[in-house]
Order: structure tokens, then C-alpha cells, then sequence
């Protein structure tokens, strides 16, 4: 009796403190399945969500490369929409749109920020309602002759497809 006694104690705590270590293994493993579920339901939403066509890419570059050829030929930096408008409007296919804003403050060497703002803005159309519009920035500085002003400037523009 006291044989068996000490071999129900003993098979109670077998199955007590054995229980614990499967029970614990078991909550880590669906604690990882759920996470790794979670992760790839997260990475295909944003693969799916943020996937851009070939010509939303070629829009935006064709943009870009249009304030780039802008900036380097001195027309932004002249600041006049009509001289901004006709190379614009030059270099833009039939099929796009394009929407410029340029913006300048000036400095002075002298040691503060000038008063004099300039801003030049280009709209070749208007914005659309139903269509994507994708827009891009450019930085560019411009000094006068004589080196003793600067303009910090900045030009802003929206491109579309008609």
C-alpha cells in the first residue's frame, strides 16, 4: 500500500511538472505560426498596394527630366511664366499635361535675408479631378553679376497624362 502510494505521488508529479514544458512548447509554436501569418498577409498587402506601372514610373521621370532640361537651359531661373510656358510647352508631348510652380527668396551677402520674394507659376490646363497627378521638386540657386545676391529657389511641378 505504501508502494503504491509513493508511486501515485510520484506519477502525479511526473505528469504535473512534465504537462508545464509541452503545454509552454506548444503556445511558443502557434504563438509562431500566427506571427509568421501575420507577416505575409502584411508583405503581400504591400506588394499588391503599392505596385506602380511602367507608365506612372515613365510619367513621373518625363516630369522630372523636363524641369531637369528647364533648370540647366536658365529658364526657370528667369522666372517669366510666358518664357516658362513656351519652352514647356515646347518639350511636353500632346499627350501630357504639366502644372509649374517656381519659387525664389533672396539673400544678400551683406549678412540677412532679403525682402524680395519672386514666385513664377505655370498652369497649363488645370488640375483633373479623375486622373493621377504626380509631382516632383528641384532645388537650384541663381546669383547676379556681380556675385553679391542670391536667390534660393525652388520649382514645384505636377504631370499628368490627358
Amino acid at each position: 500500500m505504501k508502494q503504491e502510494k509513493i508511486k501515485m505521488k510520484s506519477l502525479k508529479l511526473s505528469l504535473h511538472f512534465g504537462n508545464k514544458g509541452f503545454i509552454f512548447s506548444m503556445d511558443a509554436t502557434i504563438a509562431l505560426v500566427i506571427l509568421v501569418l501575420l507577416l505575409t498577409i502584411a508583405n503581400i498587402y504591400l506588394i499588391i498596394g503599392n505596385r506602380a506601372t511602367s507608365s506612372d514610373i515613365q510619367t513621373l521621370k518625363y516630369g522630372d527630366d523636363v524641369i531637369k532640361i528647364l533648370d540647366e537651359k536658365g529658364v526657370l531661373s528667369s522666372y517669366d511664366a510666358a518664357y516658362i510656358h513656351n519652352n514647356l510647352s515646347s518639350l511636353l508631348p500632346s499627350n501630357y499635361n504639366m502644372t509649374v510652380l517656381v519659387n525664389c527668396s533672396m539673400f544678400t551677402t551683406s549678412g540677412g535675408p532679403g525682402n524680395i520674394q519672386q514666385s513664377s507659376f505655370v498652369n497649363m490646363t488645370g488640375y483633373p479631378n479623375n486622373l493621377t497627378v504626380f509631382s516632383g521638386t528641384r532645388i537650384f540657386v541663381t546669383t547676379n553679376k556681380d556675385l553679391t545676391k542670391e536667390k534660393y529657389c525652388f520649382s514645384r511641378y505636377w504631370i499628368w497624362l490627358k
